[in-house]
């Protein structure tokens, strides 16, 4: 089935069978004229129902190198991307491409997930908040392994592709300079994605559906002033992105070889 494109991003919108919100995030700028070079990097929902027509497409056309997953253990077991599949169903040793694992989580309670959270939370905020607070190092982490060689083009994405890759990809270009009026309307893109993505959620042991259809509204919803508040939430309580990732122990360096791998030059295009 082919979707619709997206209002707000549709000229970055990628069309897949079996990926409701997935685009490319490059030609997102700075202040200063560069912007971020397209085909670098991608957001998208969870890999789990792709086509054999799909993996084509990310393995061929696009070219991907590397597939970062934040989903925790029991969704990647109960919900196992075919690019990491053999034909009997069990898991592969030899993946179609790189993957890595790095599970974000906003409690350091195993039993407790971002269900429970939000549940809890005044705002969806408050949620982006913790993992900051609770998933530090691996966010450090998987900032890093974007900045090691042969890591790019890649994907970035959890269940929906709204809060924990929305949190990861705030931080990162927030890092390397992107407007926050850009970032925030790239997150507010996934919004009229949430019915097609809700409506596989909710039927998914997977995701804990009915528990999933528990949570208020706001829950569902990817809405600019969501990330306006954890932008600014990083600009005063942490100097900004930059700044907490380097606290976190990613150095300068990388960092600084970060923003020109993804930035296009002021005087050329993206």
């Amino acid at each position: 089935m082919q979707i619709g494109e997206l209002t707000k991003a549709g000229h970055r919108a990628i069309h897949l069978d079996g990926v409701f919100n997935m685009r490319d995030i490059g030609g997102l700028q700075t202040s200063t004229g560069r912007a971020v070079r397209k085909g670098l990097l991608y957001r998208a929902d969870a890999l789990s129902w792709i086509s054999e027509s799909d993996i084509h497409r990310i393995r061929d056309d696009l070219g991907i190198s590397l597939i970062l997953d934040l989903r925790l253990p029991k969704e990647t077991e109960r919900a196992r991307s075919p690019l990491f599949r053999s034909q009997s169903g069990a898991a592969t040793s030899a993946p179609l491409v790189s993957y890595v694992n790095i599970s974000f989580r906003c409690t350091d309670d195993p039993a407790e997930d971002v269900v429970t959270v939000i549940a809890l939370s005044r705002q969806l905020s408050d949620g982006y908040k913790m993992y900051v607070q609770h998933s530090a190092a691996r966010i450090a982490r998987a900032v890093q392994v974007l900045a090691e060689p042969g890591s790019l083009p890649a994907i970035i994405h959890c269940s929906g592709g709204k809060d924990r890759t929305g949190v990861l990809l705030a931080i990162i270009l927030d890092a390397i300079g992107i407007e926050h009026a850009q970032i925030i309307d790239d997150y507010a893109a996934t919004d009229e994605r949430m019915p097609l993505l809700m409506s596989r959620v909710s039927g998914e042991n997977a995701y804990e559906g009915h528990r999933v259809t528990q949570l208020p509204g706001w829950a569902f919803r990817a809405m600019p002033a969501t990330m306006e508040d954890f932008l600014s939430y990083m600009c005063n309580t942490h100097g900004g992105s930059y700044a907490w990732l380097h606290k976190q122990g990613v150095h300068s360096e990388v960092l600084d070889g970060l923003r020109e791998r993804f930035l296009s030059r002021a005087d050329c295009p993206s």
